[in-house]
């Protein structure tokens, strides 16, 4: 009885924390993404120069304008306007060739 139990457990316990893992790869479009400490987009921490590829959360905050991601172990936001997202794209490798180049 007690190792059902200890799977069925497991098994929401696994379930419930999937979503909380999900990452995806972005490269900043702008020339220098600035990167905030709250969602208020009042408190910038540092920026982001174009090209560079970073980790940002699956979805957007609430409004639907920031990405979270994690700086020195904390939470941080970075604007949706400044990223490309490489889910996004078909050919992801020509994406990260490309990168240097200007994309205005």
């Amino acid at each position: 009885m007690t190792k059902y139990l200890k799977f069925i457990v497991f098994s929401v316990v696994l379930v419930v924390s999937g979503p909380a893992f999900a990452l995806k790869k972005a490269i900043i479009k702008s020339e220098r993404a600035v990167i905030y400490a709250d969602t208020e987009m009042t408190a910038p921490i540092g920026y982001v120069k174009r090209g560079k590829e970073i980790t940002v959360s699956l979805n957007t905050d609430r409004s639907g304008k920031l990405y979270r991601l994690i700086v020195n172990q904390r939470i941080a936001y970075i604007r949706q306007i400044d990223l490309y997202l490489l889910d996004d794209f078909g050919n992801n490798e020509d994406l990260r060739k490309r990168r240097n180049i200007n994309f205005k």
